[in-house]
């Protein structure tokens, strides 16, 4: 569970963060939405700068500023919107998760290696293994990077805006991401800009306004509230899929 308790944040005299508390649990997914310049990354972000805001940021009950750097990091998982490119190996990257677990002079163990390579299986990138990461494709390089995310094993994961530059084959793996990282009990907190995949996703919807948060709304809330079209300008439709109904979003003025 991570909590953000009262949060504000000021740069540059600028308040960037306002008074903002956001509660996620465990075993469930909390998306962030919100325009451009809202303050949601911020928010994420807060969790690694906690001497630098008032208010309280708890990792599982403990404040995240008397948690060390090794502490913080095997508890949290965090990805961010522009992913790095670095010239390795998949297989090299997804072990860079088990990094915070590593032994003496960052050796790592036999499990580590095991853990690493069941990842990259359950990502189906077994065949893409020993590719470099700068010859994948967008949707495989962010594979790649959750399989990393799977092999750390956190109990709370941060995304920031995770489907930003995906197909639709690779939003569909995202979700089913999501979906088992939430039945394995883990805490998901997802920043997003497509309202229509927030709402499949979230269990709990909080929207972000100028730095301040909304009270926390099921996705039937959010959209049978005002808020999709005072704040995203938009009107919400409910549809009837094969996979069952599933609301769009679409500009008001259409």
């Amino acid at each position: 569970m991570i909590e953000f308790k009262s949060v504000s944040l000021k740069k540059g005299g600028k308040e960037i963060l306002k008074n903002v508390s956001l509660r996620a649990p465990d075993s469930s997914v909390t998306v962030i939405i919100g325009k451009n310049g809202s303050g949601k990354t911020t928010l994420l972000r807060s969790l690694y700068s906690s001497r630098d805001i008032t208010g309280e940021v708890l990792v599982d009950g403990a404040p995240a500023k008397e948690m060390s750097g090794r502490e913080l990091s095997r508890a949290v998982s965090f990805m961010p919107q522009t992913l790095p490119n670095p010239d390795i190996r998949v297989r090299e990257l997804v072990r860079l998760g088990r990094t915070p677990f590593a032994g003496a002079f960052g050796a790592l163990s036999e499990a580590d290696a095991e853990a690493a390579d069941r990842a990259i299986e359950l990502t189906g990138l077994s065949s893409l293994a020993d590719a470099r990461i700068p010859t994948l494709s967008g949707g495989e390089r962010q594979r790649a990077f959750f399989a990393m995310l799977l092999a750390k094993d956190s109990k709370t994961v941060l995304l920031d805006e995770p489907s930003s530059s995906l197909d639709a084959p690779s939003r569909a793996m995202l979700a089913e991401f999501v979906r088992a990282l939430r039945a394995d009990g883990r805490c998901v907190v997802l920043v997003m800009h497509d309202l229509s995949d927030a709402v499949a996703l979230a269990d709990t919807v909080y929207v972000m306004e100028e730095g301040k948060a909304s009270l926390p709304m099921t996705p039937d809330e959010f959209c049978e509230s005002d808020i999709p079209r005072r704040v995203f300008a938009s009107s919400v439709y409910k549809v009837w899929t094969e996979n069952g109904e599933r609301y769009v979003f679409r500009p008001a003025d259409l």
